[in-house]
């Protein structure tokens, strides 16, 4: 395979036909060679070394390269951040994909006939290979789950990259070679449970690494964000803190919790008041740069605060994401404890966001409702319940949802210009929370978390129901109506989804359960995306001045 570098329109890096495309000026993009220049290596994303600064750029090209020449194929054995990256080796005539072990790092591949594609973003890869054909089984899974199964994505011949993996490119497609990673903190061996002040500890300096100048910090109010909060403050010579947070309403409970830690900690705490007006646009804005349908309705809240963050010349944010991750398996079945759930429906129970009664009155009879009636089976093949059920969720939803839910806060923030980093997700802190997991009594309603916060003095430690800092479905059916009621009348191709009843739900005004409405979000974030269609790469490309 012979590189060629190249100018390229989008953000990351793409590899197509050969030509390998660089998004000039993109801060977190690097590129190295060695070997007299037959290896060539490209890095999207941060690498975090443990024992300084985290690394990103052309500092974290070079760090990979260096590697790469010394341990070949092993070369991101241990390797933690967030990145994807992409080396060539003329040496050996062999090419390598891989992201780190979370999936915080995209990487996405696109195969069409005998033309493959490899890149950062979904949109520009598939569109490279002409890959355009919507794919049905991810419209259910994304119905029901609110996200596509990892095994596939919404255009067929696309899919993202395994997390952890080093894959070989051939010329029949990316194949699996080694394992570089497991999950960040998973291998740890159970032990007591932590005692008070070591994940504060841990927090900190993750926190700090973590940090490319001033320290800046979404404040929800709740458990996981008011803990990094404490933990700066209890840095050995903290600097000033920044804490922001956002909300539609100006009655939103979260206002008062996250004031309240600001208050705590001494942060210059700063409300994001937003309008509901504007979420349509901002929807837009994201679903082009995801080059997919937003997951969340959360997410366009990630897109105001990295604006925040850069007009306040934030360069990095840090985020309370996957604090939870390693309680989540004992969270997902404590609450169905009490349900008359069979064993063998449990893994679709811990799953799916919008329930076969909710979503059945909407299928008409086809493709789409035996789609639908397959996610179940797939679910319970993903997430076999075995001797340990709460780690069979925890890996599903490391593997499933994790990965898409960190790609949607690094683009909203990279939006602006702003990097998001989770310093739950380094190593050291998220072994701590597999520790707690162990012991099912640490891991149900949070309590590991809770105890930690409480010993700090921390007034959110009794938080219970965050709101999420995000629209309401109720609110976004208002906000939405007349889009929706545009879409729906028209020929939108939803694979035989009953638009009548779904434009009849939109122009009520009853009340509904959320589950309903989530489903109105779906569908509007689904034609969104299949409305805003993927660009081709560029065909004209001209020299990099590398």
């Amino acid at each position: 395979m012979t590189f060629v570098l190249t100018e390229h329109t989008g953000t990351g890096f793409l590899l197509a036909d050969g030509v390998l495309r660089l998004a000039g000026g993109e801060a977190g993009l690097g590129l190295a060679t060695g070997a007299q220049g037959r290896v060539t290596l490209a890095v999207r994303g941060h690498l975090d070394t443990g024992q300084g600064p985290a690394v990103a750029g052309e500092q974290a090209a070079r760090r990979l390269m260096d590697s790469y020449l010394r341990n070949g194929e092993t070369f991101l054995d241990g390797v933690t951040g967030g990145f994807g990256v992409l080396v060539d080796d003329a040496r050996t005539g062999r090419s390598y994909a891989a992201r780190d072990a979370a999936g915080e790092g995209a990487l996405f591949a696109a195969r069409t006939a005998d033309r493959t594609a490899v890149g950062t973003g979904p949109a520009e890869t598939a569109a490279a290979v002409g890959a355009d054909r919507p794919r049905l089984a991810a419209f259910a899974q994304f119905l029901t789950l609110n996200y596509p199964l990892a095994d596939g994505w919404y255009l067929d011949g696309v899919h993202p990259l395994a997390p952890g993996v080093l894959h070989l490119l051939t010329p029949d497609g990316p194949r699996p070679l080694r394992t570089t990673a497991s999950y960040p903190g998973r291998d740890a061996r159970p032990a007591t449970v932590p005692p008070a002040g070591e994940l504060t500890r841990a927090l900190a300096e993750a926190g700090a690494r973590l940090l490319d100048g001033p320290a800046a910090l979404h404040l929800s109010g709740g458990v996981d964000t008011s803990l990094i909060a404490h933990a700066l403050h209890r840095l050995p010579h903290p600097g000033p803190l920044r804490t922001y947070s956002a909300f539609y309403r100006q009655d939103d409970a979260d206002r008062a919790w996250a004031a309240s830690v600001a208050a705590e900690t001494g942060s210059d705490h700063r409300e994001l008041p937003i309008a509901t007006e504007d979420f349509l646009d901002v929807v837009d804005r994201l679903t082009d740069a995801l080059g997919a349908p937003v997951m969340a309705i959360g997410v366009p809240t990630f897109w105001h605060l990295g604006r925040a963050a850069a007009q306040d010349g934030a360069p990095v944010v840090l985020s309370g994401v996957a604090a939870d991750h390693p309680l989540v398996g004992w969270n997902r079945l404590d609450r169905l404890a009490a349900a008359p759930v069979d064993p063998g429906d449990l893994p679709v129970a811990c799953a799916v966001h919008v329930a076969p009664d909710i979503l059945t009155p909407y299928l008409a009879d086809g493709e789409l409702r035996a789609a639908v009636a397959e996610v179940p089976a797939q679910l319970r093949e993903l997430m076999p319940y075995g001797e340990s059920p709460a780690r069979s969720v925890e890996r599903f939803h490391a593997e499933h949802f994790l990965p898409e839910h960190l790609r949607s806060a690094a683009v909203a923030h990279g939006l602006h210009g702003v990097g998001v980093r989770h310093p739950f997700l380094a190593p050291e802190v998220s072994a701590l929370g597999f520790r707690a997991a162990s012991v099912r009594e640490e891991a149900v309603g949070k309590r590991y978390l809770r105890r930690e916060l409480d010993s700090l003095g921390c007034w959110a430690a009794s938080r219970h129901g965050k709101q999420q800092q995000a629209l309401s479905f109720e609110s976004f059916r208002a906000v939405a109506r007349e889009r929706l009621l545009d879409r729906l009348a028209g020929d939108c191709d939803l694979f035989g989804l009953d638009t009548r009843a779904l434009a009849r739900l939109a122009a009520s005004d009853r009340p509904a359960p959320a589950q309903e409405l989530r489903l109105l979000w779906l569908v509007h974030s689904y034609l969104t995306w299949r409305e805003r269609r993927p660009v081709a790469a560029s065909t004209a490309p001209s020299p990099m001045p590398w």
